[in-house]
Parts: C-alpha cells; sequence; structure tokens
C-alpha cells in the first residue's frame, strides 16, 4: 500500500471523528495490516507529523486513527517487536496533553488484548497511568476504559500486575476515589471482588475497605423514564458483595452496617441487613459471636415494631442466616446465644399479648437456622405453648397459638428429615393434641389439624389413627367448608399414602352412603387417592358401579367420573383399567341405550354429556389401533338405534365416540347425512343443536380422503342452498347459516380448496334477512377456544389460519360494503372478537371506516364491547395508529359513554376515554375538552348509575382541574 502521507492526513482531517466513514476508513488500514499490505511502521511512518505535532488537535487525531486500527486488529496479529515498540510509545503518550489521553486510552485498552504484549509491557504503561492520568479528571467514557484497562490486566497479565504489589493496590484505589457515575461503580463493583480476593493488603486494607464503603448505603435513584438504567438495587447488591469480599474487611464491616441498621433511612436498614448476610459467606465466627448481642438487639427492635413487611422479612431472613452462622462456635458459646433470644422473647408468648406473633415469628426463623438451634428453640418454646393452648378459653386465641405450635414442630422435621416425633419428649404431646384440635367447632382450628396431621403421619400411634380414622370415615361422606376441605383431602391422601391397609380395613369399607349429597362429598374425596396403586381398582370400581345404577346416582357419579379422568388423563394405569379390564366405555353405552326411554331431555341432559365426556377422556388417550376397535365394536348399534328412532340424544353419545379420534382412524359408517338432517331440523334445545354443528365440523376436518370430503362438502352446500330457498321454517333457515358458520370453520382450519366457497356463502348471507346469523358464523370461524376442533381432538391446524382469514374476509367487506347493509358493521364487529392484534393492526387503516361506522351506528351492545375491547387494549399499549386518529375515536367513544341499552358498551368507552386522557399527548385531548367533561357529567348525572361514579369522577376532576385551556 503506497499512500501519500499528507493524502492520508487530509483524508481523516475532512472527516469528524464521529463520522462512520472514519471508523470504515480505520478498519480499511486494518484490513491492509491483515493482509500483508501495509505495516506498522509504515502506518506509523505515515502518521508521523500527526503523531509529533506539536498542536494538541493534530496528534489527538493521529492517537485515535491509530487506536482505531489496534482494536480492529485480531489478537494474534502483531509480533512482540512490533508490541514492544508501540507499548512504549503510548505508554509515553499517557504523559501528553490532556486532549490526547482519551484516543491513547483507547490504544493502550487495544494493546492488552494482543497475546504478545512483551513482558514488562505492562508495568510499563500501568505505571506511566498511575503517575500521569488522574482518573477523577476524565471524562466518564474515559473513566470506564481505565477501569476495563485495570480488570483486563488483571485477568491477562496477573503475573505482571502482583509484581507491582502495593503500586497497584494502589493505583485502583486512587483511581476510583470519587466515582459517582453509577454505570461506572456499577462495573466497578462487579469486577473488585476478584481484585480483593487476588491481592493482601495489609496496611491498606483500611483504605481499600473506606474507598468503597463510602458508597454505603446506596442512595440513588434511577431516572424514571429509561427502563434500561441502573437500578438502586443492582448498585446496593453488587457493593455488599465488595464489602464482604475477604475476611480482613469484618472488622470495619461490623461497625458500619450495626451504626447504618440503627438509622431511621429504610435503605441503610435493608442494605445493612443483606451485608450482614452476605458476610456469612467470608467472616469468621468469632466476629459474628463478638457482634451477637448487638445484632440481636437491631434485628429484634426491626421485627418487633416493624410497620414494614418487606424489612421484616429481610431483617428475619438475616437472622436465619446470622444464626446458622453462630451455629460453628463452641456448643457453650451457641446455647448462651439462643438463650438470650428465647428469655428476651418467652414473656411475649401469651396470646394477649401484642408481640406474640413478631416473637414465634422471631423464634421460628432462630430454629429454621440449624439442627442445634432447632432443638434448642423447640424443646425451649413448644411446651410453652402447649401449655399455654391448653389453659386460653378464647378460639381466635387457641388457634393463633395452635398455629405457631404447629409450625415449630414442623421446623424441627424439615430440619432433621425425621417426620417422626414419638421418640421425643417435648413433642410426643403434638399427634395428639392435633387430633383433638381436628374436633373443634371453629373450621379454622381443624383445618390448621388437619394439615398438620398430614405433614406428621408417621408420629401417629396406632391408637392416634385409630381415633384419626374414624374422624375421616365420618367427614368423607358430609359436606364440608372450603376452609377446611383442602386440608381435609391432604390428610386424607397422605394418610392413604402411609397406611393404605389401615384406610381400607378402618375407612372405606363397609362405608354407608345415605343419600345423593353424600355420595358427592364421598365421590370427590376418593378422586385424591386414585393414583395410588393399592386404591386405584377400589376407586375405580365404585365409580362404574355407580355409574350403572338408577338415572339419578349415575348423572351424580359420571360427573366426578369426568373429574377424575380429567385429573389423572395421563396415567396408564386407570387407562389401561377401564378400557381392557372393565370395558367402561361398552358398559356406559349399554346402560344408556337400555335406560334411554327413560332419560328426560330437560333434567337429565348432563347425564349424556358427562357419559360423552367420560369417553372422549378415554378415547382421546388411547392409540390409533385401540380406537379402532372400540368404534368398531360400539358405533355401528347406535347408528342403527338412531336411524330407527331418532332420538336426538343419541347424537350426545355419536360426540363421545368419535370426537377424539385420531385423524388416521376413519370408520366405515357414512354418518354425514344423518347429522345433517340433524342440524337442519333440531329446534328444542340449544345444547344439542351444538353438540352436531361442533361434531360436523370436527369430522369435516379430519376427514382423510378427499375425494369424499370434496363430495360431501357440495352434498352440505347444495342442501343448504335447496333449504334456504325451499323452507319457511325459521329455526331451519337459522340452522342453515350454523351449518354453513361451522363447516366454513372446518375447511378454513385445514386450509381446503373448497374454503373459498364456504366463505363467499357465509359473506352472500350478510345480504340477506338472515345477514345477523351470517355475521355471527364469523365469530364462529374466528374462535379459537373450541374444544371439539382443538389439538386434544386432534384436529387439522392450518398454520395462522385465523390471519389469514381475518385479512381475506375484511378485505371483502371494504370492497363490497354499502350504506344500506348495516349488517357489515355487524360483522366487522363480529370478526373483531377473535381477531388477533397484530393482524388487526395490520389491517387498521383499511378496517378503519368500518370501524368507525360501527361505532357510530350500530346498536347490537355485544358488537359494539367487541370493538371497544380491541381498542382499548391497543389505547393501553400505546399504539401509535390509535394516536394518529384520536381525532376520529375521541368523539365516537364520548357519545358511548352515554350508550342507553347497554352498562357493558358505557363501562367500556369509559376504559377508552381513561386511558385515552392518561396516555396520549395532552395537546390532542385540549380541543375536546369541552366534550369530554359534557360526556362524562352525563354519566354522572344518569340517575341508574350504571357505571362507576369514582372512575367518571377521577376522569371529569382531571379535565376541569389539570386540563390546561
Amino acid at each position: 500500500m503506497d499512500i501519500d502521507n499528507n493524502s492520508l492526513i487530509e483524508d481523516f482531517r475532512s472527516l469528524n471523528k464521529y463520522d462512520t466513514e472514519f471508523s470504515k476508513k480505520c478498519k480499511k488500514i486494518s484490513h491492509d495490516l491483515q493482509s500483508g499490505g501495509l505495516t506498522m511502521v509504515q502506518l506509523v511512518e505515515q502518521l508521523k507529523d500527526l503523531l509529533i505535532s506539536p498542536i494538541p488537535d493534530s496528534r489527538e487525531l493521529g492517537m485515535l486513527i491509530l487506536s482505531q486500527v489496534l482494536e480492529s486488529l485480531s489478537e494474534n496479529q502483531l509480533a512482540a517487536s512490533q508490541l514492544n515498540f508501540i507499548c512504549a510509545f503510548y505508554s509515553d503518550r499517557l504523559n501528553d496533553h490532556h486532549q490526547v489521553i482519551p484516543p491513547t486510552l483507547r490504544g493502550v485498552l487495544a494493546l492488552m488484548r494482543f497475546e504478545n504484549v512483551p513482558e514488562g509491557a505492562t508495568k510499563q504503561i500501568l505505571s506511566s497511568l498511575f503517575q500521569n492520568v488522574p482518573c477523577q479528571q476524565q471524562q466518564q467514557a474515559d473513566r470506564h476504559n481505565i477501569y476495563k484497562l485495570l480488570e483486563i490486566c488483571l485477568d491477562r497479565r496477573n503475573t505482571e500486575v502482583h509484581e507491582m504489589g502495593v503500586d497497584f493496590i494502589y493505583g485502583v484505589i486512587s483511581a476510583m476515589d470519587g466515582e459517582r457515575d453509577p454505570r461506572n461503580l456499577l462495573y466497578l463493583f462487579n469486577w473488585l471482588p476478584k481484585f480483593l480476593k487476588s491481592f493482601t493488603f495489609d496496611h491498606l486494607t483500611e483504605e481499600m475497605f473506606e474507598v468503597m464503603a463510602c458508597y454505603f448505603p446506596v442512595d440513588f435513584r434511577a431516572p424514571t423514564q429509561d427502563p434500561n438504567s441502573i437500578s438502586r438495587e443492582a448498585l446496593a447488591t453488587s457493593l455488599s458483595t465488595c464489602l464482604c469480599a475477604i475476611p480482613e474487611f469484618a472488622e470495619y464491616c461490623f461497625p458500619l452496617i450495626l451504626e447504618k441498621l440503627s438509622s431511621s433511612l429504610r435503605i441503610a436498614k435493608l442494605d445493612s441487613l443483606n451485608i450482614l448476610a452476605e458476610g456469612c459467606k467470608t467472616f469468621e465466627v468469632p466476629f459474628y459471636i463478638q457482634h451477637s448481642t448487638d445484632i440481636w438487639s437491631q434485628i429484634q427492635r426491626e421485627v418487633l415494631n416493624s410497620n414494614d413487611r418487606e424489612l421484616e422479612e429481610i431483617a428475619l431472613k438475616t437472622l436465619e442466616i446470622v444464626v446458622n452462622k453462630l451455629s460453628y462456635s463452641a456448643d457453650d458459646v451457641f446455647k448462651r446465644i439462643l438463650c438470650d433470644i428465647t428469655d428476651t422473647l418467652k414473656g411475649n408468648l401469651l396470646p394477649h399479648m401484642k408481640l406474640f406473633v413478631p416473637s414465634c415469628k422471631i423464634l421460628y426463623h432462630v430454629a429454621k437456622a440449624s439442627k442445634s438451634s432447632a432443638d434448642y428453640v423447640t424443646f425451649e418454646v413448644v411446651p410453652m405453648l402447649v401449655n399455654t393452648y391448653n389453659i386460653t378459653m378464647t378460639t381466635s386465641h387457641q388457634v393463633m397459638v395452635f398455629k405457631n405450635l404447629i409450625s415449630f414442630v414442623r421446623v424441627y422435621i424439615d430440619v432433621h428429615g425425621n417426620d417422626d416425633v414419638t421418640q421425643i419428649e417435648q413433642l410426643n404431646v403434638i399427634p395428639n393434641l392435633c387430633l383433638k384440635a381436628s374436633l373443634h367447632k371453629e373450621d379454622e382450628m381443624r383445618s390448621a389439624s388437619f394439615q398438620n396431621l398430614s405433614l406428621l403421619t408417621k408420629s401417629l400411634p396406632i391408637e392416634t389413627r385409630k381415633c384419626l380414622y374414624e374422624n375421616i370415615r365420618v367427614l368423607l361422606v358430609v359436606q364440608r367448608s372450603d376452609l377446611m376441605n383442602d386440608s381435609f383431602l391432604k390428610c386424607f391422601k397422605a394418610m392413604a399414602q402411609t397406611y393404605s391397609e389401615e384406610i381400607q380395613n378402618y375407612v372405606l369399607k363397609d362405608i354407608k352412603i345415605n343419600d345423593l349429597e353424600s355420595l358427592k362429598v364421598y365421590l370427590d374425596s376418593l378422586i385424591v387417592i386414585t393414583d395410588q396403586e393399592e386404591f386405584t381398582e377400589f376407586v375405580l370400581s365404585i365409580f362404574i358401579q355407580n355409574s350403572l345404577k338408577d338415572i339419578n346416582t349415575a348423572q351424580i357419579t359420571t360427573g366426578y367420573f369426568g373429574k377424575l379422568l380429567e385429573c389423572y388423563k395421563d396415567n396408564r394405569k386407570i387407562q389401561e383399567f377401564l378400557v381392557q379390564k372393565e370395558e367402561i366405555i361398552n358398559k356406559l353405552i349399554s346402560w344408556t341405550l337400555n335406560h334411554l326411554n327413560e332419560i328426560n331431555i330437560s333434567k337429565n341432559l348432563l347425564l349424556l354429556e358427562n357419559i360423552s365426556q367420560i369417553c372422549k377422556l378415554i378415547i382421546g388417550y388411547q392409540d390409533s389401533d385401540s380406537q379402532h376397535k372400540i368404534i368398531d365394536s360400539e358405533l355401528e348399534r347406535i347408528i342403527i338405534l338412531y336411524r330407527n328412532s331418532h332420538n336426538y340424544l343419541l347424537l350426545i353419545i355419536f360426540d363421545g365416540l368419535l370426537t377424539r379420534l385420531r385423524k388416521d382412524v376413519q370408520f366405515e359408517h357414512d354418518i354425514l347425512d344423518d347429522l345433517l338432517n340433524a342440524a337442519l331440523n333440531i329446534t328444542e334445545d340449544n345444547v344439542l343443536q351444538q353438540t352436531v354443528f361442533e361434531l360436523l365440523a370436527n369430522i369435516l376436518n379430519k376427514t382423510a380422503d378427499d375425494t369424499r370430503l370434496e363430495n360431501n362438502l357440495k352434498n352440505i352446500i347444495n342442501t343448504c342452498n335447496f333449504a334456504l330457498d325451499d323452507s319457511n321454517n325459521e329455526h331451519v333457515q337459522r340452522n342453515v347459516v350454523n351449518i354453513i358458520s361451522w363447516v366454513t370453520k372446518a375447511v378454513v382450519m385445514r386450509g381446503h380448496k373448497m374454503s373459498e366457497v364456504f366463505v363467499n356463502k357465509l359473506l352472500e348471507l350478510l345480504e340477506t334477512k338472515f345477514a345477523p346469523y351470517a355475521a355471527k358464523g364469523l365469530k364462529i370461524v374466528m374462535n379459537d377456544n373450541c374444544a371439539s376442533l382443538d389439538s386434544e381432538s386432534y384436529c387439522n391446524r392450518r398454520l395462522l389460519y385465523r390471519q389469514k382469514f381475518f385479512i381475506e374476509v375484511s378485505s371483502k367487506l371494504i370492497e363490497n360494503y354499502k350504506e344500506e347493509n348495516s349488517s357489515y358493521l355487524l360483522a366487522i364487529g363480529y370478526l373483531l372478537q377473535g381477531a388477533p392484534k397484530q393482524v388487526f393492526i395490520l389491517q387498521f387503516t383499511k378496517i378503519l371506516r368500518l370501524v368507525i361506522l360501527c361505532l357510530e351506528q350500530c346498536e347490537n351492545a355485544e358488537v359494539l364491547g367487541a370493538v371497544l375491547d380491541t381498542l382499548c387494549n391497543l389505547i393501553q399499549n400505546k399504539e401509535y395508529l390509535i394516536e394518529e386518529y384520536i381525532q376520529e375515536f375521541l368523539p365516537r367513544l364520548l357519545k358511548l359513554a352515554t350508550f342507553k341499552p347497554a352498562m357493558q358498551v358505557r363501562m367500556k368507552a369509559l376504559h377508552c376515554l381513561q386511558y385515552y386522557t392518561q396516555g396520549y399527548p395532552i395537546y390532542k385531548l385540549i380541543p375536546h375538552k369541552q366534550n369530554i367533561i359534557y360526556g362524562l357529567t352525563q354519566c354522572l348525572d344518569d340517575k341508574k348509575r350504571l357505571v362507576r361514579k369514582e372512575a367518571v369522577e377521577a376522569r371529569l376532576r382531571w379535565f376541569l382541574l389539570d386540563a390546561p385551556t
């Protein structure tokens, strides 16, 4: 590379050093150096006039060029001889004019990355830096580079740095002394522990500690407008690690944190507690013993007198950590400390005492700290609390004492890992105490007792267990309050796990069920033990027996049977038992067919739904071969009976058998015509209608044979067209629109080529008297929460099918909209109900006109609510599109805030207004100030008070008092 010196220099002089062109030219030079087209000697020669210029500006430019070139070179690019010369040169430049220092620091930092830096160069550079560059007189970025240089030297030039010894330590102290920038401080605090653990500080120990301790406690508030700013917590956490980094800091750290802990400043207390806990990782035990009285005094004060939940929790956690540290001291010393703590608090352990609860919290955390502290506190406190519990007459006080008493027992069990307390003299009364509490008149006490009995199962002697079994046996068949239900079931399950044979003999054997209410409670209780191997067949047999009794019993049992299967749908043993051994689907269907004439559609429809759900939960879990066997065994007899009787209740059984079939399980019996006729003609019950529509869609979605599917779809469209033209029955015509809607969903989901035919048919219906139903059909297609068409039903789901449907249909609505046809406004509203946010934003400007017209002209509360929900979400998230069209939306929202027919519409309009006023520029709202005030006042004047008065008044107050004129 043969470049004229003056030409190179003038090229750079003509550029601003912050321009990208400047950096590009430097990278080009780096590339030439790496390719061999230029040598470092040649580059320095070409920059000579800049580097030795008497003008600081020129030297700054030369150093910046050279430093940026070095930054772009690979770490092994330069030889030791070249680096020796360059390092010496940069070391000399550190004694240059202050203007030259920033680019020199960049270059030095780049040099320390190179592999071949010669021995002695690092000491030379650092010595020059410490002597000639006063760190705190530099700009923030340059100080940051100095700190980075110190860290990289410590990491990569460790031997030379340690040879400098005290000089390097003092250099670090001098560099950071007085630093105020939070970014630099966080960087420092993050690498200083590594530095602190690498050196012996001797006479500089205190000075090193003080240069960091001056920042304690960290009193820093990050700018609220910058989400990426450094937090106070990050600074405080990293500083605490520094202050506790080495054992030698202990003698300076304890007086500091105890002083700050006694201050009134909250952050000082929080940071002191955190350092006290952090120090346990490093500081020696004798320091904690020496200061134990002061530590205990301060933490006690914070907990007993605190109204600050966070501060209290940190104080308790710190106490636990410190006591654990103290547990490594001599036994007599540790016991004396524990004695001081417990003796101080014993006087508070009476339930009427104000400090009862916080004192128990303190003792609980002390006990939790170690095995020895658990022994001492438990043996001291538990007998006292037992005695207090026995003599306490007030129920609320008894509950409070009992809960705290048991918490100490739990701690003892957790710490020792031994849940048998019968051999512990101070604890062996607890099981009977819990048993007695389980018979208490207050549910809160009973709940606590069962909760704790579940933890003490291995501590219960046989006599106690037998008494407990009698109690469980009674409670298994009586209604329990919500307060105690979970704890009772937890206890029942724990006892069944530990004593399965006894539960079978003393609890479940010959249990009496007197009525259907008792049966409900009993079945619900049995669910929790079904997955235990010893009880699986027993429980399932009870469910099966009761599912095959009279209709009322079966209706209740099948409901809980479905709940059981939902809980354990992945339990292979349960599934295999029900399918292979019990053939439960065959039994349930046979029972249903035998009782079909007794089933009343108005009273017992739930029974058939329960049976259908059981079939779905079992069939859906099976593999394809097992599903084939079930269908081959059951489907034909139901089809024959249905075609002979046309009993629509059988459609629910069809649904249970077919909905969860895998896509490769195709059945020979063509029942689409049966379903289509039923879908056209059912008028009596919405549940039956919905079941048929969804089952029809499910089968069409999963039909594998494309020719067969296409023929079926053509038959459906022809049948629907004929029914619309020929029938005068409104129910039939409404059913036709629903059929088209659900079939459209089925084919759109799978991306079938005939989906366009059904979409167009649905849109055509918007031009007819069936428009309201057709508009709702769009909602059906967009709804993504249909269980019969989800992944558990093994349906085909084209990627982003809703997004594609939304774009296609909204474009056609825009294209075909006519002012006289208000159904398009309904359609756009229903379409929005299921629209993913991003696709709505994508189409926003195209459908804006229809959305605004919908807000102006539509009277349908559901549609208005859907549009307002969508807008509210966008306004809350401050989407720029909503801000851009604020002038269009505000008047419409104000009008809807007084919408008479529906409270929900008014509330949603007010929410939109509220978010607008909170989140968008004032100047865009002010033109509407008077209208907003009027609209909100109208809401308040409404005597029906259909909106929350406080929400409206808050908005009104802002516009009346705070909004500028």
